[in-house]
């Protein structure tokens, strides 16, 4: 789904990877092995299959895994217009499917898509947070109002930050960008991403009143759904950072 650009030590190895990474410089290992520089590091993840067998397989990234599946769910349902084959699209003969399958599973499909975006937003923004104050000592200069003149703690902002607040405070402080409000074609689409997710993750019984209503049932299929992974590949991971 994305490109980058790696040292061919590593070009073959899937992005999707938590950390994979070059030797800078020659080192032995704890065990007296040489590593020339240039040679490929990967992050590990060994699992117990079952008390007889284990398994090991290089370490995957979370909000990786979600976001290329996002896409992946985009494009396999992408044109909705090909499957409303009869009428003639005004009110009185509006688009009907052919039959109801193939449009529930694209709902099925959207759906994911968007749940799979944001929830790669908040993994990647908890996993960046978690580094900032466990590896770099960092700490989110705004006082906390919901304790007292405190600064607000790793668990504060885990626990109690909504994921809007964290890409509008702490996240664009620590890597020195600016707030995804300041984007607002970018802050738009997120809100419009987090509607969706939200009716989703929240879901109520909706009636579809009328054409122009904004419910779940409109959003999945109108013209102002897009593919939720491109806004987020687009900026680096986390919206509005350039």
């Amino acid at each position: 789904m994305y490109k980058f650009t790696e040292h061919d030590n590593i070009a073959h190895y899937d992005w999707r990877l938590r950390a994979v990474t070059t030797a800078a410089a020659p080192f032995v290992s704890p065990n007296g092995v040489l590593f020339e520089a240039g040679t490929p590091i990967v992050a590990i993840c060994p699992v117990e299959y079952n008390p007889k067998m284990q398994l090991r397989y290089n370490f995957p990234s979370v909000s990786a895994l979600l976001l290329d599946y996002s896409h992946k769910l985009w494009s396999e349902g992408s044109n909705t217009l090909e499957l409303f084959t009869e009428g003639h699209g005004t009110a009185s003969s509006p688009k009907l499917p052919k039959s109801d399958g193939p449009l529930l599973d694209l709902l099925e499909r959207r759906m994911a898509a968007v749940v799979f975006a944001y929830t790669a937003i908040e993994a990647f923004s908890n996993e960046a947070l978690t580094f900032a104050y466990t590896h770099k000592k960092w700490v989110y200069s705004r006082i906390n109002p919901g304790d007292g003149d405190a600064l607000y703690t790793l668990d504060d902002i885990q626990r109690f930050m909504s994921l809007d607040d964290k890409l509008c405070g702490p996240l664009p402080e620590f890597f020195g960008v600016k707030s995804l409000k300041k984007n607002d074609a970018l802050w738009q689409t997120f809100k419009h991403m987090t509607r969706i997710r939200h009716f989703i993750a929240h879901p109520k019984l909706e009636v579809q009143k009328s054409p122009k209503e904004r419910t779940l049932w409109k959003l999945l299929v109108d013209t102002t759904f897009r593919d939720f992974a491109e806004l987020v590949s687009i900026c680096g991971g986390i919206p509005g950072a350039a």
